[in-house]
């Protein structure tokens, strides 16, 4: 049973997209600094999406508009720069709700007034909602004074933000 893309940034700050979540583990692909990234590349229009850009030379204060002809554009609000050691990714969030669906361009406008296009990048779907889902890893059986150490793994695979605390 496939439960859909999984994508991130892992702890070394390398863009990891392009795999896929299982109920046995994840398999994952790494995505190479050079290459354009926009992710989630899909988001419902029943509430936030936050998204990450990578992009060669993207710089902080970018702002990103999600656009297409005869729409009214989305624009990206909060937006963060994320530099690591190998590439600078931005993290903004896009509020698409009641949005017509269909394919949109990102338009990232550079504080020295460049205009970058990724044309066909992001689809708004119709309707959509949070999927939160939580592995725990470690022993099924724990022996008397023996520590044992745990590891909570949660994320969301829907395709709009899960907003509030994760309460376990």
């Amino acid at each position: 049973m496939e439960l859909g893309p999984a994508t991130g940034i892992n702890d070394a700050g390398q863009i990891v997209g392009m795999g896929t979540h299982t109920p046995f583990g994840q398999r994952a692909y790494l995505l190479t600094p050079t290459n354009n990234v926009f992710f989630p590349d899909h988001g419902g229009n029943t509430g936030n999406v936050t998204a990450r850009i990578g992009y060669p030379g993207i710089q902080a204060g970018a702002t990103v508009t999600l656009t297409a002809p005869g729409r009214p554009d989305i624009v990206g609000s909060n937006a963060t720069m994320i530099s690591t050691s190998r590439t600078n990714i931005l993290q903004t969030t896009f509020d698409p709700t009641g949005a017509t669906p269909g394919i949109r361009q990102v338009v990232l406008t550079q504080p020295d007034s460049s205009v970058i296009t990724l044309p066909g990048v992001f689809t708004v779907e119709q309707g959509g909602g949070r999927q939160v889902w939580v592995d725990i890893l470690g022993r099924n059986a724990v022996r008397p004074d023996h520590p044992e150490a745990y590891t909570i793994i949660y994320g969301n695979c829907g395709n709009v933000d899960a907003d509030g605390p994760v309460t376990l």
